[in-house]
Parts: structure tokens; C-alpha cells; sequence
């Protein structure tokens, strides 16, 4: 940041008067730069990118004077886009660390309802994974250097935008000082509960809205454009270049289409259940599957479509090449959605599960509430701990033996649970009303969860019909009928190709068009839909909290796009289905 800081000096004071802010949006953003060094980064990056603006814009129109204009908005968004970046990360951070700060409250007046020393209730659940517990964990490296406990919490309120979050360290801190209690937690968790689940219901009344304008923007705007370049080239005699076909489809269109997936997400409710989950977890021959290694064989699986798309682009053939895609995803996905199914049979279980452990543990032996837990009917829960149980009466410790269950499954929820039966019997205290209380907090939780759920559904099919079946169809057909209505032809009897024999070229040189731009269009067109489909994967993967999704999503939605988008420009669809 060394450049930064020296162009920092060289601009004027005036430019920095919203400094104040931008330190504010980066220390919440964990972003470990100055607010001056980062708005000279801004304006030194847009700088450097102007020439590429202008040389882009210059190639697309071929006028010098609009591509200077067009050039200079693009350095506003940028310049815009980089200075306002710390803030949306800042308040995405700030959702993120609400959706599960109800279980982080209600875990933290567990232990100290249990008379954990509190700096040791703050450690368990710093080593947790809340998405809150970052401050938490910030807040005990503070004491461990020297300062107090409260002025720890209460200077951890400045790293966040969560108005709930800042109750919650400052309840905290009270809790510490003997002026708060656990029921002041547990009514400040049960007030973000409420919360929570009125923003859900509101972000789904909006983003109907929102996921209408989305299929209206990818799919009307550019059949308009490519109406407009074959109805107009052939009667307006216009002047229209390849480079213009390529810098709409594949970059102002997609800019468009993100623009509204992003305010999509930006409304959205965080994932309950902290970050982003970015492994696979699958294995082959005993070994887990990397991101790197994800990519690979996503890229090997879309080969066959590839090669038929570029090469022989026959409606007949997109089929086969569909089907051949289809196998090795199918190889793949499979066990790791079984193993995802598994888990949540396995958190749907917890409820009862946690009920029944409290009228156990009262009067009783861990070793008996294994057993009763194995015995009890709840499914896959209940065949982990039956394995848990032939662990212990082959000699295994008992620790050990809750240990290896907390590691034996990716929830974050059941580990939650084994850490709970670990506490109580590393402490021998009585758990009935802790287990009870984590129970509630539970079922809350999946009452959110199932809400949340409900919400994004309907906006997640309505994305994924949209991208991968609406779009392409609407734009292969209206492509087809601006090329007949104008003049062109196609072949019906199948052959690939886009025009009758001798048509297009013909056509476009009496129209005043060239080959290239028709050459260059239907490329285009595959480009847009492929772009199309990476930014609603990357919006599942988000919803979802987990990366396998888009992965799984971008698998099904660009084959099905693009051999969509082949079938209605080759043969007449809409006719069919009408």
C-alpha cells in the first residue's frame, strides 16, 4: 500500500472529507488498509483502468467522441463501485453475524447458568463457529494482553453494524459486571428470533419484484437488441460492427443481469448457520475432493456439449451431448447429496434427541444416556451413537468416545449438541435445564431456517426457470423469427446450420450487413446464456452457504440453456409447444 499512501499526499484534503466513514466501513469490513490509502487505491485503480474504458468503448461503437463520454461514466460506476465496497461487505458481515447470534446468546447463558467461570463460558463459544464468535474471540486476546473484560466487549462494538450486535457485547459486558442477567440474553435472543423472522417475510414480498424484473431484463432487453441489429441492419441500412454484438452480450447485458442478482442478494437474509461452506466434502479412493480439483471435472464434464456447440451445433445432437454431461455429475452429486440429506435427517432429530437427553442425564450416567440415545428411534442420530456405545463398552473412554461423535458428521449443529453432553460430563452438573433451554433454542432456530427456506424457494425456481429455460427460449425463437421475417431462412430438415444455404450471405450483403456480425452474434448469444448461468449458480451457492450447490446448479443450468437456445433458433419451438 505504499504506492496508495504516496498518491494520498499528492491529492487534495477536499477529497477525503468522507474519511471518517470509509475508516468506519473498513474496520467493520475486516479490511486491514487506512481510509485515505484506500480512496487513493480507488482513484489511482479507476485511473489505470480509464484507457481500457475508452479502447473498449472505442471498438464497440467506433466513435472516439462517445466512446470518451461512455469511458468517463465507467470510471464514475468504478471509481463508485470500489468506494462503496467496504460498506455492503461491512453490512453482509453484519447479517451474517445475526442469523445465528440467537444460538451464540443462548449458548453463552447455558454455560454461565451452569456457574462457568465467564471468561471460560466466552471461550467455549469463541471456539465455536458463530459467525459472532470472531468478536468474542477479539475481545479475549484484548483481556489476555491486559485489558478488562468489559472495555474488551465494549470496544468490539465499533467492528460491526449490527445494532444486535452491539446490544448483545454490551448485555454481555453487564452480565460480566453483575448488572445484567442470562434472562436479559435470552430476551435479547428471542427479540432477534422475532426480528429475523419478520425481515424474512418482508425480503419475500420484495424479491418478487425483483426476480420478475430479473427474467424481464435477461430476456426482453436483449431479444429487443438483436430485433433491433437484424430488423434494422436490413431496412435502416445501420452500420453495426461484430465488436458491438460481443460487447453487448458479453458484457453490458451480463453487467445488467448481475446488477439485479446483486440487489437480490444484498436483500437477502444471511444463511443461518455462519459462512460460506466452500469444500465439496466427497471423496475418491479416501481422498477429499479439492475447489481446484471440483473445476477440473466440471470442465471435463462439459466438454461433449462444447464440442458440439462449436463444431457440429445440430439440434439433433444436443441430446446425446446433453445426456453424455449429464453422467459424471451425476457420479458426483449423488453421494454428496445423500450425505447432505443425511445431515439434515441427522439436525431434524436434535429436538427430540435433546429432550430426551435431559430427562436421562438428571440421576444418571453418561454411559446410560448413550445407550438410551442409541436406542431411541431417531434414525441416523441414533445409529451414531449406537456406534458410540459399542466404543465405550469395548473399553473406550467416554470423552473419547463424544469426541469422535462430535467429528463424525459436518453439522454444526449436532457438534453443538455432543459439545453440550461433553460439558456436562467433564462438570457432573446437573444439565436438565440446559439441554432443555438448547432445545428451544433449536426448534426456534428451524423455525427460522424453514421460513427462510420457504422464501428463497419460490425466488430460486423462478431464477432457475427463468436462466435455464425462459431466457434461451425466448431468445432462440425471437432470433429465428427476426432472420425469417427479415428476409433469411433456416434449414428445417436439420444440418446445425444457423441460415438456408447461400441465404445469409446474400441476405446480409443486400441489407448492408456483414457476414461477421451474424457470424458473430449466435457465439455471442452462447456467451451471454453461459455468463447467465455462472451468476444464479453463484447466487445458490449463496443462498445455500454452500459452494457445491452452484456447482450443482451451473451443471444442470448451462447444458440445459445452451442446447435450449440451439433447439429454438433451429427448429420453431413456440410453434410446437403452442
Amino acid at each position: 500500500m505504499g504506492a496508495f499512501a504516496q498518491v494520498a499526499e499528492l491529492l487534495p484534503d477536499g477529497f477525503f472529507q468522507s474519511c471518517a466513514l470509509v475508516e468506519e466501513d473498513l474496520r467493520c469490513a475486516q479490511v486491514q488498509v487506512g481510509a485515505r490509502e484506500y480512496l487513493a487505491g480507488c482513484f489511482l485503480l479507476s485511473i489505470v483502468f480509464m484507457p481500457l474504458f475508452f479502447i473498449a468503448a472505442a471498438i464497440a461503437l467506433g466513435d472516439a467522441a462517445m466512446a470518451a463520454g461512455v469511458a468517463l461514466l465507467l470510471f464514475a460506476a468504478f471509481y463508485a463501485l470500489l468506494r462503496h465496497a467496504p460498506f455492503f461487505i461491512a453490512q453482509r458481515k453484519a447479517r451474517e453475524e445475526e442469523a445465528d447470534l440467537p444460538l451464540a446468546l443462548g449458548a453463552v447463558g447455558i454455560y454461565i447458568g451452569l456457574k462457568m467461570p465467564f471468561e471460560k463460558a466466552l471461550g467455549a463459544v469463541a471456539e465455536e463457529k458463530y459467525a459472532f464468535s470472531m468478536h468474542i474471540k477479539a475481545a479475549l486476546a484484548a483481556v489476555r494482553m491486559g485489558e478488562s473484560v468489559p472495555s474488551a466487549l465494549y470496544a468490539r462494538a465499533s467492528y460491526t453494524k449490527s445494532r444486535y450486535c452491539k446490544r448483545a457485547l454490551a448485555q454481555l459486558a453487564l452480565c460480566y459486571e453483575g448488572e445484567g442477567s442470562v434472562e436479559g440474553l435470552a430476551r435479547l435472543s428471542e427479540e432477534m428470533s422475532a426480528s429475523a423472522m419478520a425481515k424474512t417475510r418482508e425480503f419475500g414480498a420484495r424479491v418478487s419484484f425483483l426476480a420478475l424484473l430479473f427474467v424481464g431484463v435477461c430476456s426482453l432487453a436483449p431479444a429487443f437488441f438483436a430485433i433491433f441489429i437484424i430488423i434494422g441492419g436490413k431496412f435502416l441500412m445501420l452500420e453495426i460492427s461484430p465488436a458491438l454484438v460481443w460487447a453487448a452480450y458479453a458484457l453490458a447485458f451480463p453487467l445488467f443481469a448481475a446488477a439485479v442478482l446483486a440487489a437480490i442478494y444484498a436483500d437477502a437474509p444471511a444463511a443461518v448457520g455462519g459462512k460460506m461452506e466452500y469444500a465439496m466434502r466427497m471423496e475418491i479412493a479416501g481422498r477429499e475432493i479439492g475447489k481446484g480439483e471440483s473445476v477440473a471435472l466440471f470442465a471435463a464434464g462439459m466438454l461433449p456439449l462444447a464440442c458440439v456447440l462449436a463444431f457440429f451445433p445440430a439440434w439433433w445432437a444436443i441430446a446425446p451431448a446433453l445426456l453424455v454431461c449429464a453422467l459424471p455429475f451425476w457420479a458426483y452429486f449423488s453421494p454428496l447429496y445423500a450425505k447432505m440429506k443425511q445431515d439434515e435427517r441427522l439436525e431434524n432429530a436434535l429436538p427430540d434427541a435433546l429432550f430426551h437427553a435431559s430427562s436421562l442425564l438428571k440421576g444418571s450416567s453418561m454411559e446410560k444416556a448413550i445407550s438410551a440415545l442409541a436406542q431411541g428411534g431417531y434414525g441416523v442420530l441414533s445409529e451414531k451413537f449406537a456406534h458410540a456405545k459399542r466404543q465405550v463398552q469395548s473399553g473406550g473412554g467416554v470423552d473419547e468416545a463424544l469426541l469422535n461423535l462430535q467429528s463424525s458428521s459436518a453439522s454444526v449443529l449436532f457438534s453443538r449438541f455432543c459439545g453440550l453432553l461433553l460439558q456436562a460430563y467433564h462438570t457432573g452438573a446437573d444439565m436438565k435445564a440446559a439441554l432443555r433451554r438448547a432445545a428451544s433454542d433449536m426448534m426456534a432456530n428451524f423455525a427460522l431456517v424453514r421460513e427462510r427456506s420457504a422464501v428463497l424457494s419460490m425466488q430460486k425456481y423462478t431464477l432457475f426457470f427463468g436462466g435455464a429455460i425462459v431466457v434461451p427460449l425466448i431468445l432462440g425463437s425471437v432470433l429465428r423469427m427476426s432472420v425469417a421475417l427479415s428476409g433469411g431462412g433456416f434449414f428445417e430438415a436439420g444440418g446445425g446450420e444457423m441460415f438456408g444455404a447461400g441465404m445469409a450471405g446474400e441476405w446480409a450483403a443486400e441489407g448492408g450487413l456483414g457476414k461477421d456480425v451474424f457470424a458473430a452474434m449466435v457465439p455471442a448469444l452462447h456467451a451471454y446464456l453461459a455468463l447467465l448461468a455462472l451468476f444464479t449458480s453463484a447466487l445458490f451457492a449463496l443462498f445455500e452457504g454452500r459452494a457445491s450447490q452452484g456447482i450443482l446448479h451451473l451443471a444442470i443450468s448451462l447444458p440445459l440453456s445452451q442446447g435450449i437456445f440451439v433447439l429454438a433458433y433451429s427448429i420453431d419451438l413456440l410453434g410446437a409447444l403452442a
